[in-house]
């Protein structure tokens, strides 16, 4: 029995997505078996795909590509060279798209560091 009175509530209700794709700020392509290709990791249960992972030089040449592939994927990666030679050590920047179990997209960007 309410006895004539009223009350009113507001619930605020915050859904936290965790959601996030790394990638390395650096590494060392130099056939020791550590850290020798550029790749990228996540959360593999929260990500789709990666549907695009691009690495560009300082003046803005692609120097790797590749589409459509599972995250933390040990086999798909840049290898520190372009057209079959060693690139020069020093920061490239990269881009990537990623597909989401809950069928949203997002696109990441930054900059690694090639260590000769």
């Amino acid at each position: 029995m309410n006895k004539g009175c009223e009350a009113t509530d507001f619930l605020r209700i915050v859904v936290e997505k965790n959601k996030s794709v790394l990638v390395p700020t650096g590494f060392t392509p130099n056939g020791d078996g550590r850290n020798d290709v550029l790749l990228v990791h996540g959360k593999s249960k929260s990500v789709t795909e990666v549907k695009l992972f691009r690495v560009y030089d300082r003046w803005g040449e692609q120097v790797y590509e590749f589409n459509n592939f599972m995250i933390n994927d040990p086999t798909i990666g840049w290898d520190g060279t372009f057209r079959g030679k060693e690139m020069n050590p020093g920061m490239y920047v990269w881009y990537l798209e990623v597909e989401y179990i809950d069928g949203t997209s997002e696109s990441y960007q930054g900059q690694t560091n090639l260590i000769r």
